[in-house]
């Protein structure tokens, strides 16, 4: 199991459980997953952009 996957499962679990506290419905659930797993994607692409975006500096600059 890579970092990544384990990071975004235990941020995702700890919501989840939080919403088993408030007695949500599966339906409030599945929404809120979709939208975290989405918000994720969202931010490792962008995250994987800026890297790629510093490494082609770093290799103008050599």
């Amino acid at each position: 199991m890579n970092k990544k996957y384990s990071l975004k499962n235990a941020t995702i679990e700890k919501c989840l459980s939080h919403l088993d506290m408030l007695d949500s419905d599966a339906k409030t659930k599945q929404i809120v997953y979709m939208y975290m797993a989405e918000l994720y994607r969202k931010a490792f692409d962008e995250g994987v952009k800026c890297g790629q975006k510093s490494m082609k500096l770093e290799a103008c600059e050599k």
